[in-house]
């Protein structure tokens, strides 16, 4: 499974432990709105990309 995590405010303590468990099984990827300029067409196209997101 893809998933895709998009981060509002920076990476947590408990996102963090999440993707670490996730990584173990599945392909995720990490967004970081809070780290600077985001291409939203790409933001959504990989959002369609992916099987599941999750919003920090």
């Amino acid at each position: 499974m893809r998933i895709l995590h998009i981060l509002n405010d920076g990476l947590r303590d408990d996102a963090a432990q999440i993707m670490a468990a996730q990584m173990k099984q599945h392909e995720i990827e990490v967004i970081d709105l809070s780290a600077g300029s985001v291409s939203y067409p790409d933001l959504v196209d990989k959002i369609e990309d992916h099987d599941q997101v999750i919003s920090w």
